[in-house]
């Protein structure tokens, strides 16, 4: 076995040269690199550079807990409140909040969307008070807008504007259809909310 590594080597050696045709040496053109004067860059698409890096959430953010989520992926945080009363019609007002939109995508191409969060609320003549949002159900897209509904105790309707990244929150009670709450917060992008 060793004599054969030895006359492998010397053929290697020595053959080579005599493998061309007539006794002239078999020349390899290889492709050559050159190194680039400027450093390699990826250019992002202008909608990329308005997305807020995942890793720039930071505790007290409502999507800091989903960061590294093993089911749900955030896709916008929401604490900006533009408008805690879109209609007067509605018996609660939102002062602040603090909402994460989280998406589980499945096989099929079917997305499931959450809204998750608290919010500051206060209703005519009471104290300021804390609300939990929990809305979740399947997303479809009409005319720049991601909508989903949940039926609970709660009738809950969300709109999410894939142009101006705001999200806008409807909610009437199932019970005598008492209007709730109808509010919007404004968003920061993390990922593509509809893929």
């Amino acid at each position: 076995m060793r004599n054969l590594f030895i006359l492998i080597f010397i053929f290697s050696i020595f053959g080579l040269s005599s493998c061309g045709k007539d006794g002239d040496s078999v020349k390899i053109n290889a492709p050559t690199y050159a190194t680039p004067s400027k450093p390699f860059t990826v250019n992002n698409d202008e909608e990329d550079e308005d997305r807020l890096n995942v890793y720039d959430i930071k505790r007290g953010d409502p999507c800091y807990p989903y960061i590294r989520h093993e089911i749900v992926k955030p896709v916008a945080t929401c604490t900006g409140l533009e408008n805690g009363r879109i209609k007067e019609s509605y018996k609660i007002t939102v002062q602040s909040g603090k909402l994460c939109v989280l998406r589980k995508s499945f096989p099929n191409g079917v997305h499931l969307y959450t809204v998750i969060g608290d919010i500051k609320e206060r209703q005519k003549n009471q104290n300021l008070s804390n609300y939990r949002v929990d809305i979740f159900g399947q997303s479809k897209e009409v005319d720049g807008l991601l909508m989903f509904e949940m039926k609970a105790e709660n009738s809950s309707s969300v709109k999410y504007n894939l142009a101006e990244d705001t999200v806008t929150i409807r909610q009437v009670s199932k019970l005598w259809k008492k209007r709730r709450r109808y509010f919007r917060m404004s968003c920061k992008s993390i990922s593509r909310v509809v893929n």
